[in-house]
């Protein structure tokens, strides 16, 4: 082999086990599962609740939020949430529609793992 191609190809090695590695521990790393709703949830998201009642739920243990009128027990999505806990605390007991469609801009990845959390409708 020639000598001038020869720290091409060494690096060219390297960046291709680089690659495969991290593309093997990308592989083993388990996919963040979206936990079951808490017992306190409604079956299907029927509930009904005041916004009284959602401000009761506003910190770690016990968070509740409220998005386009739908109420949501992120309780179990605080440690979870890949922006970090900071996020999700900030919207526990009040109406955290503006932060989530700021954040998210309607991306329906997130619309959905929402929709998991939902324990149902906020009342007047």
């Amino acid at each position: 082999m020639n000598k001038k191609f020869l720290p091409i190809a060494i690096t060219a090695v390297i960046v291709v086990a680089i690659g495969g590695l991290i593309a093997y521990r990308s592989a083993q790393q388990p996919a963040a599962t979206i936990p079951a709703p808490t017992a306190s949830s409604t079956p299907n998201g029927t509930g009904q609740y005041t916004m009284t009642q959602v401000a009761t739920h506003n910190n770690q243990s016990s968070c509740w939020t409220v998005i386009d009128g739908s109420v949501y027990d992120l309780t179990q999505w605080v440690s979870l949430h890949p922006g970090g806990p900071e996020a999700i605390l900030s919207i526990c007991g009040i109406d955290g529609s503006n932060a989530f469609h700021a954040q998210h801009d309607h991306a329906q990845e997130q619309e959905d793992v929402l929709a998991t959390f939902k324990i149902g409708t906020l009342i007047q």
